[in-house]
């Protein structure tokens, strides 16, 4: 059964407008500066970092308890920003008719935080040790996240994070799904957010990935899409499959998908993540069939190479994992509901 996607968004380097965020992956547009970061001792050549200013201004415009603010962290502000204008599109709802998905990529404690922790805590007591350790630890737990977005915007019903690659995001896209087509939510919410570009995260990539790992720029950014079973002719189109499957041959991913019985040519519009324009590794979905839909809707590519009005989102990830979501254009979608 195919999904309507009535609506969604996104926050990456580039902007804060999902409308932009869209053109620029469908354009390959670099995400990244051309500019050198430092991640304690090591270095990255180019940045694909959303600057801690943004962030912050985001979290200080936030329609929520001043005493709730505490507890977001970058992804969690992240998170917000792109799930919460998708509220309103359930407003008629219950709270608990309302599904909610993320899956979060590598987790977001900064250095400076457990730095702080050991100083004020050798050689202290056991007691004020783990008092302070709970304080840091808290911010690399995944249901905080959450726990921020579904008390502060009422969502109520199944709530699920994952914290895993691009594929672990087609898999709560997968789980949504199955949700909704057994009639046990009536919406859903499904975002994904990854901020790769701290110490921890750098220093096990650095560890135990190789240099190849890095060929396309690490950037970081969250995106969110609504679902219904509803047909609206306001909806950006639909989702019609999603296939999830590994694959550890070297081989070119047109040949792969071939494979698994994906023409590439059958489709009006493709899009391969990652692409030039940077890897956002959880972030890339549904980040890309986004704008794929947008693709689609648009008809960037003037001559139909395959069906008009379908398209493909296909991801990849550092250890061979592949997602490939099917969708339909608007007009299409409409004309076969």
């Amino acid at each position: 059964m195919a999904l309507f996607v009535i609506d969604g968004a996104s926050l990456t380097p580039h902007s804060l407008q999902h409308g932009e965020n869209l053109e620029a992956l469908l354009d390959e547009q670099p995400f990244f500066k051309n500019e050198p970061l430092s991640i304690g001792p090591y270095q990255l050549s180019v940045n694909g970092q959303i600057d801690e200013t943004t962030t912050e201004q985001l979290l200080s415009e936030f329609d929520i308890l001043r005493k709730n603010k505490k507890y977001f962290d970058k992804p969690s502000t992240a998170l917000f920003h792109c799930v919460s204008p998708l509220r309103k599109h359930f407003a008629q709802l219950s709270s608990e008719d309302i599904a909610l998905y993320v899956n979060l990529g590598p987790a977001n404690a900064k250095l400076a935080d457990f730095s702080q922790w050991a100083q004020e805590n050798e050689p202290q007591s056991q007691e004020e040790f783990t008092k302070m350790m709970a304080s840091a630890v808290v911010q690399i737990l995944p249901n905080v996240v959450m726990s921020n977005l579904a008390m502060n915007l009422e969502i109520l019903g199944e709530n699920t994070i994952t914290s895993g690659t691009s594929v672990s995001s087609a898999t709560v896209l997968k789980a949504a799904t199955a949700l909704l087509e057994a009639d046990k939510c009536q919406g859903a919410i499904v975002a994904s957010a990854s901020f790769p570009c701290q110490y921890f995260n750098i220093d096990a990539f650095k560890r135990f990935f190789g240099s190849d790992f890095f060929a396309t720029p690490l950037c970081e950014g969250a995106s969110a899409i609504a679902l219904t079973q509803e047909a609206s002719e306001d909806a950006l189109g639909t989702i019609d499959s999603i296939t999830t499957f590994k694959c550890t041959e070297d081989e070119l991913p047109a040949e792969i998908l071939a494979r698994r019985g994906f023409d590439l040519m059958a489709y009006e519009y493709v899009l391969l993540q990652p692409c030039h324009g940077g890897n956002f590794l959880a972030a890339s979905e549904p980040f890309g069939l986004q704008a794929v839909l947008q693709a689609l809707n648009k008809g960037r590519e003037g001559e139909c190479l395959g069906t008009k009005g379908k398209g493909l989102s296909v991801t990849n990830d550092y250890f061979g994992n592949y997602s490939a979501i099917e969708v339909s254009s608007r007009s299409k979608a409409l004309s076969t509901s």
